[in-house]
């Protein structure tokens, strides 16, 4: 458990501050603001109510480290990558895993959502070729 630090009401603080189980490798605001995501090490997902400051639902379902987050802009998802080689896809009103998105070989490092929020990107390691790999995720078929 913990609880945000606000930085207005301590400006001579660092900052808000986030007690989390295992080093941070992602962090993602929700569009309305009101949820900060950290994604861990160790695979979890932790949102943070934003507002009064204490810690919200952990969202599990990655066997590795959690690389990258994104909300869509309508608020209604979240997708997170992972070490793992996958991408999930949560509902952010209900946290509940959705889907899991497969078809990269390695380490998925980063993940977003177009625009429209009718595709999420996914970017990662390839181990087969010496680059890079990004892949599109096509919401209607999910």
């Amino acid at each position: 458990t913990g609880k945000l630090r606000d930085v207005l009401s301590a400006p001579a603080e660092p900052g808000m501050l986030l007690k989390l189980p295992g080093n941070v490798l992602s962090l993602a605001y929700s569009p309305d603001g009101r949820w900060l995501a950290a994604g861990h090490i160790v695979g979890l997902m932790q949102l943070w109510d934003t507002a009064s400051l204490e810690q919200g639902p952990i969202l599990s379902g990655h066997a590795n480290g959690v690389t990258g987050i994104a909300f869509s802009l309508d608020g209604q998802w979240i997708a997170s990558s992972s070490q793992d080689q996958t991408v999930i896809l949560w509902d952010a009103s209900t946290n509940a895993l959705v889907t899991t998105l497969t078809g990269h070989n390695a380490s998925v490092n980063c993940v977003a959502f177009s625009p429209d929020g009718h595709q999420i990107a996914s970017g990662g390691d390839d181990k087969k070729a010496a680059a890079g790999q990004v892949l599109i995720h096509d919401m209607a078929v999910i």
